[in-house]
Parts: structure tokens; sequence; C-alpha cells
């Protein structure tokens, strides 16, 4: 805004109500634009971001690359062998990244449900 009076502010808001409107309009379509192109081109990186807000812990970068690599190609669970899902999020056969939550190590790529429940020890332990 040009003025810093609020009294001014509204003023100016009331003369260009059109023109703000339609300022507001271009800049929520570039700005939506950007943001899903730039989801596009960093989606893998924000996976990775998320595993190490949740506790992998490892210091390499080819590590999370490999472990990454391993989740987008692994085609079966690997305690119950079902086929995996990467599209709906809710699935009980959505692929998961396993980690030991005391030591932060990676384990297996498994199905959600084996995930949430820890069935993957029964074939395992």
């Amino acid at each position: 805004m040009p003025y810093k009076d609020p009294e001014k502010r509204k003023e100016y808001r009331k003369k260009n109500k059109d023109n703000i409107k339609e300022y507001n309009k271009k800049y929520y379509e570039l700005n939506k634009k950007y943001r899903k192109e730039y989801n596009e081109k960093n989606k893998d990186k924000s996976r990775k971001i998320d595993w190490k807000k949740r506790g992998l812990i490892d210091s390499d970068n080819d590590n999370y690359d490999r472990i990454h690599n391993l989740w987008l190609n692994q085609k079966y669970c690997n305690a119950c062998d079902i086929e995996l899902t990467r599209a709906n999020k809710r699935a009980t056969t959505q692929a998961c990244m396993d980690h030991d939550h005391e030591t932060g190590l990676f384990r297996h790529i498994i199905c959600h449900k084996c995930n949430l429940h820890d069935y993957w020890k029964i074939y395992f332990c």
C-alpha cells in the first residue's frame, strides 16, 4: 500500500477496489502456477526432508537417495509381500519407510498396515 496512515489506506482501497481485485487475481494465479511447478520439481526432496523430521537419522545424503530409490522402485512389502501403492496415502498398501525409533536407522520398505501394527516383526524377529 502506498500510504501508512490507516485512513488514507482505506480511502485508497475504496478508490482502487477493481484494480486491487484484478492485481490479487493475477498474483494468485501466478503463485498457484509457481507452487505447482515447485512442488513437481521438489517432491522427492520434500519426502526426504519429511523422513528426517520423522526421525530417520543418516549422516550421508547418498543413503537418503538410496532409500528413496528403494521406496520408489520396490513393488512388494518386505513383510507380507502385498503389492505396494503410492497414490492413495490412506491405503493400507501405501509404501512406508520403516526405521528404528531408538537409533533412527532405516530397516525396511513395508506397507502401511505392517508399519502401523508392527506385523513385520512376525516375519523378521
